[in-house]
């Protein structure tokens, strides 16, 4: 900082004013971290704490990477199955990165000094740094520091009953069910972890177990305990199910979970829960694991227990974990089911253990436009649902994979200032814990935008077929060079629409360009066996990660780590949205991208799932098409384009106060904080609180009048049809009590017998916030059924610019 100080004097005019502002949030940062520094000498259970948390990451990097340990049927076996011996891990001690460990000292005061956070004015740290920085491991670290300071200090006030009981501490978000899965297995190898660590030291971190909680869908795990039972059932009966549990491999050790062997589905089992129910137990299969299946006395009462981690909702209410990560549409079930409102401490209105110390937003560049603007009113319930009841509020974390606009995002999302950490100097080229690397291999962009065949699908499927051929024929043999980086190409798409109709080309004519390629150099590209050597490489091993997709998302993730020469590595993988932050698979180094994404955003993000690791050099191929304008802007452009690619990045948009976006958003804040105030299902009991709950958001709004008069404007419409005479009678919902329910959620249409009556539309996702149109478009009897083909449409499904459609 002091040699920078030096060099603002010598800028031009125009940059010394935002030179020291930067320098000034250096010395700020700078400042924080010697106050958490300070707080670590000083404090003998911030020591104690933080050392836990920092071998609790070190023991989270081993477990997260173990092998994948296959299960094999063993029937000499007393278990009926036998599982590969352990890899021993690496009993080196890993290192923090500077800007990581210096976050973490930096957040230790917002932490602790709990009193204190409204009048620090506790802002949010956005965490920016580029891919494979190590973004994650930061607040993982934070989250570690936090369970286990909270936990100690739980101890220590044994004479609170409520505080005993068991209380999230850290929730973290993610936008994509993808990452969330992912980010659930990282994030439970650290809870194994700490688990380990609490139980060898009890007195001082508390008896209860340290859990983590998957709080999701129903497409990705059970959501009652009715259901995962069901489920098993009918795993183990080798039945069809088309929905799936979580785990696929024990966080701590690598075993394999979710085999079938013989009547039993490996690491998941029916189990007496202390409250003398059963539910379905994760553990791992491997005897020798700390979380093989066990029996534990507890409170008088025996029962079983394995790995810590909850993936059914029922689950997570009963037994609040201490990290909780979900995705942000899962929150708007926060309207619908009141046995959610526990996570925050709370239960029938009353707080009956702590709130949450710390929340995490991950990627938070996503929530924005249509989502986030949905998302801003969300999060004044979420901080009130903290504080109510003499509750505090939380320290908010997020991380980005964009910085532009992110202060007004953050002010607009959480009424806070935002801080970039780690915070810039002067150049982009050093910022003290970022330095660029010229000397290593950077990411290759290609443009192909061809223009000699008139089916932009041909041109593509051409791509493909030259990319899948050349893969296989690297080096002067095909043995003298490592392909595996470039085996699996990640094929991404803007739309369903255009993944389908390539999909259906490659089907007829894929590999007869392979075999032309063949025919025209004479290399071969099929698989090497000591057996055998392929004329022709068959693209036979094909994924699919979309929302619609059929795959389980594990499995396909679980996959893509395969390496050669193993005959199962996946040759080509489709891809949308989906993968934009979900991805992380360092092996991989190929990806197409059909078509110009919509923004330059999603490009950064969804080129940025390659080429990862320094073995895996990137490439990145953007196919477009000439007739579609906007390709062929970007084509012309390209390589000045990529030059200044963050800089073309758009500015988030956050509107959370218009009226459209309140009209939908409202009625699920109104319904969240009411029903929390009592345990009434009647609508009218909850009423009386409707002046304290409209508050808290007029509170939120300040001097924005014109923000203030939507609100009102929507409110009072609210208030109408709750004390309309046809809802004196009304419960909240219709399938927690007798009569007609206020609430109706707003993806449905509203059934014949309904229509008129009051009702408020409260949503069930906040990306669903409309109901379904049904539209069939039949042809005209002039056309008859010899109507030509449409067009090729571009990634949008519009025609080619001068065709008819």
């Amino acid at each position: 900082i002091t040699s920078k100080r030096s060099e603002v004097s010598e800028l031009d005019d125009e940059f010394k004013k935002i030179g020291s502002i930067h320098l000034d949030a250096c010395e700020k940062f700078l400042t924080d971290i010697k106050s958490g520094w300070e707080l670590f000498n000083s404090d003998p259970d911030v020591k104690k704490c933080l050392c836990a948390a920092s071998k609790a990451m070190n023991q989270q990097r081993g477990a997260y990477n173990s092998p994948l340990r296959e299960v094999v049927e063993d029937k000499t076996s007393e278990l009926g199955y036998s599982v590969p011996a352990r890899q021993p891990r690496s009993q080196d001690q890993e290192s923090w990165r500077p800007f990581q460990i210096a976050f973490i000292l930096a957040s230790l005061k917002k932490i602790i000094d709990v009193d204190s956070r409204d009048s620090l004015n506790c802002g949010v740290d956005v965490i920016w740094m580029p891919t494979g920085g190590g973004k994650t491991e930061a607040y993982l670290g934070l989250a570690a520091f936090t369970i286990l300071w909270t936990r100690q200090n739980n101890q220590k006030q044994l004479a609170s009953n409520a505080l005993q009981k068991s209380s999230m501490k850290v929730l973290m978000r993610y936008t994509y069910r993808l990452l969330t899965v992912q980010q659930v297995a990282r994030a439970a190898s650290m809870i194994c972890a700490l688990e380990l660590i609490r139980d060898s030291d009890p007195d001082y971190f508390g008896t209860n177990d340290v859990l983590i909680g998957a709080w999701l869908g129903s497409a990705v795990t059970p959501n009652s305990r009715k259901t995962a039972k069901n489920q098993l059932k009918n795993l183990i009966n080798d039945r069809r199910d088309t929905s799936r549990f979580l785990l696929k491999k024990c966080p701590w050790c690598g075993c394999e979970i979710g085999k079938r062997i013989g009547k039993q589905i490996l690491g998941y089992k029916e189990a007496q829960t202390s409250s003398k129910e059963t539910r379905v137990l994760a553990y791992c299969p491997d005897p020798t694991c700390n979380f093989h299946l066990r029996t534990v006395q507890r409170a008088k009462a025996t029962f079983e227990v394995g790995l810590p981690v909850l993936e059914i909702d029922e689950d997570i209410y009963a037994k609040p974990p201490d990290f909780l990560i979900a995705t942000v549409d899962k929150i708007a079930r926060l309207a619908w089911n009141p046995e959610s409102h526990r996570l925050f401490g709370l239960k029938n209105g009353m707080r009956v253990s702590g709130s949450p110390e710390l929340f995490i937003q991950d990627e938070l560049h996503l929530i924005s436009g249509p989502l986030g603007s949905i998302d801003g009113v969300f999060e004044i319930a979420l901080e009130e649902l903290c504080k109510q009841d003499g509750g505090r509020s939380p320290v908010y974390v997020a991380s980005t994979a964009t910085t532009k606009n992110y202060e007004d995002q953050i002010r607009k999302l959480y009424n806070r200032e935002g801080r970039l950490i780690p915070p810039p100097g002067l150049s982009i080229d050093d910022s003290f814990f970022s330095k660029r690397d010229f000397s290593s291999t950077p990411k290759t962009y290609v443009a192909v935008c061809a223009t000699g065949s008139y089916s932009g699908l041909d041109i593509q499927n051409s791509v493909l077929a030259s990319l899948s051929y050349q893969a296989a024929v690297l080096g002067p043999t095909r043995l003298d060079y490592n392909t595996d980086p470039w085996w699996t190409n990640v094929v991404f798409f803007s739309s369903r629409r255009s993944l389908g109709l390539l999909i259906s080309l490659m089907d007829t004519s894929f590999h007869k360009r392979i075999s032309r390629l063949r025919a025209l150099s004479g290399r071969r590209s099929g698989r090497v066996t000591p057996t055998k050597d392929s004329a022709d490489r068959y693209a036979s091993e094909l994924k699919e990660l979309t929302a619609t997709s059929s795959e389980d998302v594990n499995e396909v993730f679980d996959s893509l780590e395969r390496v050669l020469p193993d005959k199962r590595t996946v040759d080509i993988c489709f891809a949308t949205s989906m993968v934009e932050v979900g991805l992380d698979v360092s092996r991989l180094g190929l990806m197409t991208v059909i078509g110009q994404p919509k923004s330059s955003s999603q490009y950064i993000q969804a080129s940025g799932r390659v080429g990862r690791s320094s073995g895996s050099p990137g490439l990145v191929v953007s196919v477009l098409k000439p007739t579609n304008p906007r390709d062929l802007s970007h084509y012309e452009g390209f390589r000045f384009w990529h030059d200044r690619l963050y800089a073309s990045v758009e500015s988030a948009s956050v509107t959370p106060f218009t009226t459209r976006a309140l009209e939908r958003s409202l009625p699920s804040f109104m319904a969240i904080l009411l029903r929390a105030r009592t345990p009434s299902v009647k609508v009218k009991d909850a009423l009386p609180a409707w002046n304290e709950v409209s508050q808290i958001i007029f509170n939120r709004l300040g001097q924005d009048q014109v923000s203030k008069s939507n609100v009102s404007l929507v409110l009072d419409e609210l208030l109408r049809l709750a004390t309309a005479p046809a809802a004196s009678q009304y419960v909240w919902d219709s399938y927690v009590g007798e009569g007609s329910g206020l609430m109706f959620s707003a993806e449905n249409a509203v059934p014949v017998d309904r229509q008129g009556t009051p009702m408020w539309f409260v949503l069930n996702s906040m990306r669903s916030v409309d109901p379904d149109s049904m539209l069939q478009f039949t042809l005209s009897s002039s056309q008859g059924n010899g109507a030509a083909n449409p067009p090729d449409a571009d990634e949008n499904g519009l025609a080619d610019e001068g065709e008819a459609f």
